[in-house]
């Protein structure tokens, strides 16, 4: 089982290292004792990132509201099929089907396996979970094909 993070937003600016440091030299420039004043700002600068990143894991790990999880769930849950036309180089054609079916698999989080089908005889299926965090960007993923293809002949 591999753990894979995903963020979306995380709701603050980009911190920008360039800008961030004039800042500290521009606030310190007039100081009476920059050497103090500069170990200060620094030190409050650090605090701010430690906010940040502490802000940052409860929203990736904590579980999100299980009532909408679980409305979500249930409107999203079932088996998706689409056939199509496929053919190969030989010119031949045939019937393909893409499938998708969705589950619960606990009361904050599903689990999907997808076939899908590609010109030439070609195919993907990927089966995972997805849990539901306050970030909604936790993905654990099992029984995986190695994101890679395979062809079916």
């Amino acid at each position: 089982m591999r753990l894979e993070w995903e963020v979306m937003n995380l709701g603050t600016p980009a911190l920008n290292e360039k800008t961030d440091r004039q800042n500290m030299l521009d606030d310190c420039d007039g100081s009476s004792k920059p050497a103090g004043c500069l170990a200060n700002t620094f030190q409050q600068s650090m605090q701010k990132l430690d906010e940040r990143k502490s802000a940052w894991q409860r929203d990736v790990t904590e579980p999100g509201n299980v009532q909408e999880a679980a409305r979500k769930i249930a409107s999203v849950s079932g088996y998706y099929r689409h056939s199509f036309k496929n053919g190969d180089v030989q010119g031949d054609t045939f019937q393909s089907t893409n499938k998708l079916w969705i589950s619960k698999a606990s009361d904050h989080a599903i689990r999907y396996l997808v076939n899908l089908e590609f010109y030439n005889g070609h195919s993907c299926s990927r089966t995972a979970r997805q849990a539901i965090s306050a970030a909604e960007c936790l993905w654990t993923r099992s029984k995986m094909r190695r994101e890679r293809c395979v062809s079916s002949n």
